[in-house]
């Protein structure tokens, strides 16, 4: 059964996840990952319940990307965190506050 994080208690939004136009779920994986192989994550990835979802694959041959080749996921990693913030300022601007 699929937890509602947005229902817990002690988070400002109640109804936070429960819109489409929420933050989405995103996996950030290596496809040279020696402990998950890129197959089980997607199977793992699929069964994620989440109105919006995203998964970054970087071609890399390592398990801590963020250690080992923090200069080659940074740029892209903030890119995309600068798309999601720009697409929340656009449905903030459509919908009245959630809280």
């Amino acid at each position: 059964m699929p937890v509602n994080l947005g229902k817990q208690q002690g988070w400002p939004c109640r109804n936070f996840y429960s819109r489409n136009n929420g933050p989405p779920f995103v996996a950030i994986v290596s496809k040279g990952e020696p402990l998950f192989s890129l197959d089980y994550v997607s199977l793992v990835f699929d069964k994620i319940k989440a109105p919006s979802k995203e998964i970054l694959v970087f071609n890399l041959p390592c398990h801590l990307i963020f250690n080992e080749y923090v200069n080659e996921v940074l740029d892209p990693i903030a890119d995309k965190i600068r798309e999601y913030a720009d697409r929340q300022t656009i449905f903030s601007l459509l919908q009245p506050p959630c809280c």
